[in-house]
C-alpha cells in the first residue's frame, strides 16, 4: 500500500495507518463506505465561475449565463459548449437585463463522469486541498463522524467538550481574566460569581474578601441569601442580597441564558457599589446549550449596548475576543483547544473593540460602575 501525499506530507501517516484508513473506507456496508457512495451518487450542482460578463470563457461541457446577485439568482438554461466563447447576453440569448455580478459558469463534462465529480476546482476554490476538505466534510457528515459527537442535529452542549480536551470559549476566557485582573481592586472585596464558582478564588481581592455564589432560583418565594450562597435570579438580585453591595462581579457566559437581559443588567448595576468592576463574557458563536435556558448570543456592539444601557462604563480598549471563523468551524465540529497549537490560540485572541473579528466565539469586556457621575469613562 503506497502512501499518498496528503496522508504522508499532511498527516504524517505510515503505510500501516493508511491501510487501516483504507479498510475503514472500503469495508462493504460500513457507515463510512455507505457515506462515500452517497456523496459519489449525489454530486453538487457542478457550476463553477469561468468568466465575467464581457470576457472570454473556456469550457468543455455545459455553460450558463446570469448572476447570483440582486433579487433572486437568475441564470440562462445551460447549453453545450466546447472551447472558448464570448461571455455575454447575446451568446446565451439571455433577457436577464442589467444586473450586478453577471458572469458565465461552466459545468465540465469530466465532472459528471460516472456520476462522480473529479477533484476539479469548483466555484472560487484556489486549491485542491479546499476541494478535498469539502468532499471529506460531506463524507464524514454522512458517515456520522462529524460533528465528533456523532449528532449533527441536537446535543449542542456536547460540542463544547466532545473531543475531551476542554472548550474553546473557556480557554480564551482564561487569558482575558488573567489580563483583566489589573483593573480589579487589590484589597479584600465583596465578590459575586454565578454558580458554579470557578474564578473567585483566583483573584486575591476575592480570596481574602467575601465570596457570594449565585445559584439560579426562578421561584420568588424561594429566593434568599444564606451565608455565601445567594438563591436568586438576576432581576431580583438587589433584593436578594439586601444591604450587601458587590465590588467585583465575575460574569462569565451567563447572559446568553438571561431571559430579560436589559432588565437583569440594570438590577446587577444597582447591586454593585460605586467604583465596582465587572468582568463580562458572552458567546457570539455557540451551539444551543440550555442550562436550563439559552436565549441570546451577543455581537461586540450588542455587548457595549447591553452594558451601557444599564449604566456601566465600557472602555472599548479593554474589550477582547477569542476565536474566529476557523475556530467557529472547529467548535461546531467538536474539535478541542488541544487540536490547535498554542501559537494558533494566541492568533485567535484579540484585544480592543476594533480588533474583534466578525466570527468571534466569545466577546469579553471590563465594565465599570463609575464612583462618581463626574468621573470620565476611559476610552
Amino acid at each position: 500500500m503506497s502512501v499518498a501525499p496528503i496522508e504522508e506530507f499532511l498527516m504524517g501517516m505510515n503505510a500501516q495507518q493508511v491501510q487501516q484508513m483504507d479498510n475503514e473506507m472500503e469495508a462493504p456496508g460500513s457507515p463510512i463506505n455507505q457515506a462515500i457512495h452517497y456523496v459519489r451518487s449525489h454530486p453538487n450542482e457542478g457550476w463553477a465561475w469561468c468568466a465575467n460578463d464581457g470576457q472570454v470563457c473556456t469550457c468543455d461541457g455545459w455553460a450558463r449565463y446570469g448572476t447570483h446577485e440582486g433579487q433572486w439568482p437568475s441564470f440562462s438554461a445551460g447549453q453545450a459548449v466546447s472551447g472558448s466563447f464570448a461571455c455575454n447576453a447575446a451568446t446565451f440569448q439571455s433577457s436577464i437585463g442589467a444586473r450586478n455580478g453577471l458572469q458565465c459558469q461552466c459545468a465540465p463534462n469530466s465532472e459528471k463522469n460516472a456520476h462522480w465529480q473529479n477533484a476539479a476546482l469548483h466555484f472560487n476554490s484556489i486549491s485542491y486541498l479546499q476541494e478535498a476538505w469539502i468532499s471529506l466534510t460531506r463524507v464524514l457528515g454522512q458517515g456520522g463522524l462529524l460533528p465528533l459527537n456523532g449528532d449533527r442535529t441536537w446535543n449542542g452542549e456536547a460540542l463544547f467538550s466532545a473531543r475531551g480536551g476542554g472548550s474553546h470559549d473557556r480557554s480564551f476566557m482564561d487569558i482575558f481574566l488573567e489580563e483583566a485582573k489589573v483593573y480589579l481592586p487589590t484589597t479584600p472585596s465583596t465578590c459575586l460569581e454565578w454558580a458554579p464558582t470557578m474564578y473567585m478564588p483566583r483573584f486575591p481581592a476575592c480570596a481574602s474578601g467575601v465570596q457570594l455564589n449565585l445559584e439560579f432560583t426562578p421561584d420568588p418565594n424561594s429566593m434568599r441569601a444564606e451565608g455565601g450562597n445567594v438563591y436568586c435570579d438576576n432581576v431580583h438580585l438587589p433584593h436578594c442580597i439586601g444591604q450587601n453591595r458587590v465590588d467585583i462581579a465575575l460574569n462569565t457566559n451567563v447572559w446568553e441564558h438571561e431571559q430579560d437581559p436589559h432588565e437583569a443588567m440594570v438590577a446587577l448595576y444597582h447591586a454593585m457599589k460605586p467604583g465596582g468592576v465587572m468582568l463580562f463574557t458572552v458567546p457570539f458563536v455557540a451551539p444551543f446549550h440550555g442550562v436550563p435556558y439559552d436565549f441570546y448570543c451577543y455581537t461586540k456592539s450588542g455587548v457595549v449596548h447591553t452594558l451601557q444601557k444599564a449604566g456601566f462604563c465600557v472602555p472599548k480598549s479593554r474589550m477582547a475576543s477569542g476565536g474566529d471563523f476557523i475556530y467557529g468551524i472547529a467548535m461546531m465540529g467538536g474539535m478541542a483547544p488541544g487540536d490547535f497549537s498554542e501559537e494558533e490560540k494566541w492568533q485567535a485572541y484579540r484585544r480592543g473593540y476594533d480588533n474583534i473579528p466578525d466570527g468571534a466565539l466569545v466577546v469579553m469586556a471590563v465594565a465599570h460602575k463609575l464612583a462618581s457621575p463626574h468621573d470620565v469613562c476611559p476610552p
